[in-house]
């Protein structure tokens, strides 16, 4: 999106979430207790909501926990409902709120649209705090595969390397001295488990900034057994953990993945198997967009995930990762310079939500989308040399 009213963007927001307003969670479960975390940038959370009688009463994160009917008689006058209960319990859930008069989009909300959307929006314009929901940290470009359509583009790069630890942990302070929360905090490769230094890393990391951050996390690609000590840094940082499951295309995931699961459950650390039957292909044959068709691209990519790198914050992680393995030159339009000085925050806002001045980044023309927009697919993970 195209930058037109600079660090005003989202003005039209400012009488939704008037100043401090105050959240009640539909939901006195697992989404509730994920949102509830979520928003822990301030003391935004009233009160929730629950039908279930034997909940009625009590206590959840905190909280007082309201049936509906004493939620419509004790409710404060300017707040918002977010309805964060499990799927099939939303329609009846909205319609009873719709019923009493709720607006979605001004008052009422469903929990994924919610965090997907309106949170960064919300924590701007309500309590002048920057919400991010998602950057990443690149901590090294060295990696055991070499997959095409490598996403990180590995393959292209000549120069890989683990990058010092003092130069991340810059970056790290950058980050967290211009945003009050992150959703995922994403350590990423290359292939992170190679990296030397990663204990001490996360150690870093959660020492200084476990109250901004929701998740910490890494992916790997399963072919790696880590290390006892990052075993167990990864378990006291309460770190998640995304194991790929190449084995239908990589030999050695055959040999190393089950062994990788193993490890990371005797030590107690979360993970999740990730398998997919195709990756996305991002290559652009033809470099043929204008630029209207390029921005219109861009917008409805929505990329979801941002890179930072000396103190620079790339909005599309991708654009990123092609630059830094030198497939393209980015621009300085392509990030935000956090070591400037931002007096109004909102600019920080719009450029996480997508706007920048050119409305979109010089990898857009070269690049056939986000999951949401790309119809090109490729087999998972297949290998060029290994």
């Amino acid at each position: 999106m195209k930058w037109t009213n600079k660090g005003h963007q989202f003005d039209r927001f400012s009488e939704i979430f008037s100043n401090e307003m105050k959240v009640y969670i539909y939901g006195a479960g697992e989404n509730g207790k994920d949102l509830f975390s979520r928003m822990m940038f301030a003391d935004c959370v009233e009160a929730f909501i629950d039908n279930d009688v034997r909940k009625v009463g009590g206590k959840f994160c905190g909280k007082e926990i309201l049936s509906l009917n004493e939620f419509i008689t004790k409710k404060k006058e300017k707040h918002i409902v977010v309805i964060a209960q499990a799927l099939g319990h939303v329609a009846m859930s909205k319609k009873q709120l719709l019923l009493e008069a709720y607006t979605e989009g001004i008052d009422l909300f469903d929990y994924h649209t919610f965090i997907e959307f309106y949170l960064p929006i919300y924590a701007m314009y309500s309590w002048n705090k920057v919400y991010v929901p998602s950057v990443s940290l690149v901590i090294t470009t060295l990696c055991n595969l070499d997959c095409k359509g490598c996403l990180a583009f590995i393959h292209s790069n000549k120069n890989q390397k683990h990058y010092a630890l003092e130069d991340l942990t810059k970056d790290v302070d950058c980050i967290f001295s211009k945003v009050d929360r992150i959703g995922l905090f994403h350590l990423t490769g290359g292939e992170p488990l190679l990296y030397p230094y990663f204990s001490e890393l996360v150690n870093y990391i959660i020492g200084k900034y476990k109250n901004k951050i929701f998740q910490l996390g890494t992916t790997t690609n399963g072919t790696v057994v880590p290390a006892d000590e990052i075993c167990k840094e990864m378990k006291k940082a309460e770190m998640y953990v995304w194991v790929d499951d190449y084995r239908k295309n990589v030999s050695i995931a055959n040999k190393k993945f089950d062994s990788v699961k193993k490890k990371l459950e005797d030590f107690g650390v979360n993970y999740y198997t990730n398998y997919v039957d195709e990756w996305i292909d991002i290559s652009k044959i033809l470099n043929d967009n204008t630029e209207n068709v390029t921005i219109a691209k861009c917008t409805l990519c929505a990329m979801p995930f941002a890179v930072i790198k000396d103190q620079k914050l790339y909005g599309c992680n991708y654009s990123e990762y092609a630059c830094r393995a030198g497939v393209i030159i980015n621009e300085i339009d392509d990030f935000l310079n956090l070591s400037e000085d931002y007096e109004n925050k909102k600019i920080i806002l719009e450029y996480i939500m997508g706007y920048t001045q050119k409305g979109y980044y010089s990898f857009c023309s070269m690049c056939e989308g986000f999951c949401s927009i790309n119809t090109k697919k490729i087999p998972v993970a297949e290998q060029y040399s290994i």
